[in-house]
């Protein structure tokens, strides 16, 4: 008899649930997640390192798992696993690399500085310097021309690149990078078919502080790990490796990638529907569709046929809140601590960015304190395209 899975809806048979890990490209990440659990334990008997948690530190992760988003309306069962699996995975990270971190800190130097960059990019030569010389000047501002003119993938967000790691730029950008200050202007670049400068915004000394630990006992992780892995794939393609099945629904019942699968699972379902009813076969025969479509042209079509023509009227009914900022935000739990750095900020012109990043316990850390779009400025919304700039 074949193993079933239930999810509070109908049974579904293990080959189905791997025929649909395949296509919603989910299944490598559940076989990695099963693979590294399975060389964690190995390890830590042939090592003799204790995995187990104490209670305290079980309810701490729980509370913590609780509020995710990946894991929200989880039995508590499934979360119970992830928590369980998640400490485990901590304890081995320590017993196993605790005492090296420090050490690979200083190795890396100046690498680890984090950045932001404003940065502008044009295929028109000519438009490029004057954009240049416009900003410079400060007849417009960065974010402005940006907004307007860039045409690389972070004109949406106003130009702004980072807050990112200096090691992780080009080499030739990186070079520039660490000669320029805060505010000054690179030279003007032509990158790809593009013709690009940018700006410095803000460039933080690494610190060896808790989340500069924490993260860099990951990478140490992640490195160790797909070394290993590498190893284990040698003889067998890594799409061959073996995982039983049963252990595959098991897994997948009690990871965070159960929400993805089962958004996965009712888009599926809703497009086998449409695609049997008369409006989808009206549309097929205009449109020169057929059976051989992916899915994600398939929900594209779906979306266009169903919602084209409300996106107007729900634009005029929500116009008042689809207004478009850019603010910063520092949270933290301690009120006087709050009072402390609001005085920082105000009285001592300390940097914003730099005080989130070191202080804020909220998930805007890792933008340096900003939340919301990309704009300095409240901006309009505007039905058809980007929002453009504008004073509130």
């Amino acid at each position: 008899m074949n193993p079933l899975l239930n999810l509070d809806r109908a049974p579904i048979a293990v080959e189905s649930i791997i025929d649909r890990l395949q296509r919603s490209e989910l299944y490598p990440q559940l076989r990695h997640e099963i693979l590294t659990e399975d060389l964690v334990a190995e390890m830590a008997v042939a090592w003799t390192i204790n995995l187990e948690c104490t209670s305290t530190e079980y309810a701490q992760k729980y509370a913590e798992l609780e509020q995710s988003p990946s894991c929200r309306g989880m039995k508590e069962s499934q979360l119970g696993a992830i928590v369980d699996r998640e400490l485990r995975l901590h304890k081995f990270k320590l017993a196993m690399w605790a005492s090296q971190v420090e050490a690979y800190f200083v190795a890396q130097g100046g690498e680890l500085d984090r950045v932001v960059l404003s940065i502008l990019q044009v295929a028109d030569g000519c438009l490029a310097q004057e954009l240049f010389f416009r900003i410079q000047s400060g007849e417009q501002s960065f974010a402005e021309i940006a907004l307007d003119y860039s045409q690389g993938i972070h004109a949406e967000n106003g130009g702004i690149l980072g807050p990112l790691l200096l090691r992780e730029l080009t080499p030739e950008i990186r070079e520039i990078v660490e000669r320029l200050v805060p505010g000054e202007l690179s030279v003007l670049l032509q990158v790809d078919n593009y013709y690009t400068f940018f700006r410095l915004d803000e460039r933080e000394p690494a610190q060896f502080d808790q989340r500069m630990y924490q993260f860099l006992l990951d990478e140490l992780f992640s490195n160790w790990l797909e070394f290993q892995l590498s190893v284990q794939r040698a003889d067998i393609p890594s799409s061959k490796l073996p995982i039983q099945p049963e252990r595959l629904w098991h897994h997948l019942s009690r990871s965070k990638l159960l929400i993805k699968y089962l958004r996965w699972t009712i888009i599926e379902e809703t497009l086998a529907v449409w695609k049997s009813s008369p409006e989808f076969e009206s549309i097929r025969v205009e449109s020169n569709i057929d059976d051989d479509n992916c899915q994600v042209d398939l929900l594209e079509l779906y979306k266009q046929t169903r919602f084209a023509r409300l996106v107007r009227s729900r634009f005029l009914a929500c116009k008042s809140q689809l207004d478009r900022v850019l603010f910063s935000v520092i949270q933290v739990r301690d009120i006087q601590l709050a009072a402390e750095l609001y005085c920082r900020i105000k009285e001592e012109n300390r940097s914003f960015a730099r005080t989130a990043t070191n202080y804020s316990d909220s998930q805007v850390l890792s933008r340096h304190g900003q939340s919301g779009g990309p704009h300095d400025d409240r901006a309009g919304a505007q039905c058809g395209g980007p929002a453009p700039r504008g004073n509130a």
